[in-house]
């Protein structure tokens, strides 16, 4: 398998790929966010030039510390060329694109063999929380409650409310009444949760969220509500052999804090908590456009914003930028794992202390520090903790009146 990647990869950088062999490597691409990343940065001329020049910088150290040391730096700079970009010989592009695949490979490797270096005993750090899983409340337009069950891996809306499995949420008499009213989910820190709405639509909640949406939706736009973060698997809007669109509408807007978000089917990642100065909304697959009021810059047209796959705005304090970025850390959590690059200490915590349900507390000051890295979801925090603290950082848990908090020095 890994050969015939190679070889379509090859056939790709030289543009001689076959429909077939074209429709062979998407097929790749889309099976993992990872493989879409690569594929990206591999046909991404900036970032190969920097990716070769890191790599002979590199060259000749020890093996393991160039690596890492290697992929911190090449990593800082990947998705901050906004230029345009030239064309290279094909020879050179693949040579380049072949050191890069190593390079890739060669870190993969780096941490898979070292995963288990970081065993680490409770005690070490005064504590330990298990990790977070499957919760959700549903809230119904009558204020009733109804806690979802965790053993599930979500719910399906349509004209009745059920699980995955096809097991009962709430009774289909009740549903039959209540067609055009919104429906609340909601994640607490700790939990997460997946949804299929009526359209067909899919949205995975991650900790601490919460999306509105109606049991069916009606008129021309599909319309839903977040605060927090989910990532999204949009339903194209269908159409009749005339053109005209059906029921499920011609667009499907997403409204948060500050901005709504209109697609056509697509894949994407929005976060918008409520306790962040920042909405961050990025684009997997597909086009978007992010419309945000009194907006300006060389991207914007009137108050939108119109984002390509690997783009991302970001909306601070009334400010918007476009970049281009790794899509890993901002949907990594969609596939259970934390995935740092750069990542600052601030959003790492926040990442932290959403799904472990810990208060993060910085007794002296905020350190400054910065992440590389991926972990599984599934882990505990002590063996999260532990590979943290190879940045130069410390760490405690305790417990204040049913209260955890993670110290952070």
């Amino acid at each position: 398998m890994t050969e015939r990647i190679a070889y379509l990869l090859h056939q790709h950088l030289k543009e001689e790929l076959s429909e077939l062999e074209r429709t062979e490597l998407e097929a790749w691409a889309d099976s993992h966010l990872a493989n879409r990343q690569l594929l990206m940065d591999i046909t991404d001329s900036q970032s190969l030039s920097e990716a070769l020049k890191q790599f002979h910088e590199a060259y000749g150290m020890d093996e393991q510390g160039s690596m890492v040391r290697m992929r911190n730096r090449i990593r800082a700079q990947i998705g901050h060329q906004d230029h345009a970009i030239p064309r290279w010989p094909k020879s050179w592009r693949y040579a380049v694109a072949v050191a890069c695949i190593l390079c890739t490979v060669s870190l993969a490797f780096y941490f898979w063999t070292n995963k288990n270096v970081y065993q680490q005993a409770p005690m070490a750090f005064g504590g330990d929380v298990a990790p977070g899983g499957n919760q959700a409340t549903l809230v119904l337009p009558d204020g009733q409650t109804v806690t979802l069950d965790s053993l599930q891996d979500g719910i399906v809306v349509n004209t009745s409310l059920k699980y995955v499995d096809g097991g009962e949420v709430v009774d289909d008499d009740w549903t039959e009444h209540h067609t055009d009213e919104l429906l609340t989910i909601a994640t607490p820190k700790g939990g997460q949760y997946q949804v299929t709405l009526s359209d067909g639509t899919k949205v995975w909640l991650n900790a601490e969220s919460r999306l509105r949406y109606p049991l069916q939706f009606a008129g021309d736009k599909r319309v839903v509500e977040l605060e927090g973060e989910a990532y999204f698997e949009v339903k194209p809007a269908m159409s009749d052999k005339n053109g005209q669109s059906h029921k499920t509408g011609v667009g499907f807007f997403v409204k948060t804090k500050n901005q709504t978000v209109q697609v056509l089917g697509t894949q994407f990642n929005i976060a918008a908590y409520r306790n962040e100065d920042v909405v961050k909304t990025t684009l997997v697959t597909g086009a978007i456009k992010v419309n945000i009021p009194n907006i300006s810059g060389q991207e914007a047209v009137g108050n939108e914003l119109l984002l390509k796959p690997g783009e991302q705005s970001v909306w601070n304090k009334g400010h918007v930028r476009v970049d281009k970025v790794n899509l890993m850390p901002f949907i990594g959590w969609r596939k259970g794992l934390f995935y740092f690059d750069e990542t600052s200490m601030t959003d790492a915590m926040n990442q932290i202390s959403r799904w472990y349900n810990v208060e993060i507390v910085y007794p002296t000051k905020i350190p400054d520090t910065y992440f590389y890295g991926e972990m599984s979801r599934k882990s505990r925090l002590v063996d999260v903790l532990a590979v943290l603290q190879e940045a130069g950082v410390r760490f405690k848990i305790q417990e204040d009146n049913h209260i955890k908090k993670l110290l952070v020095y």
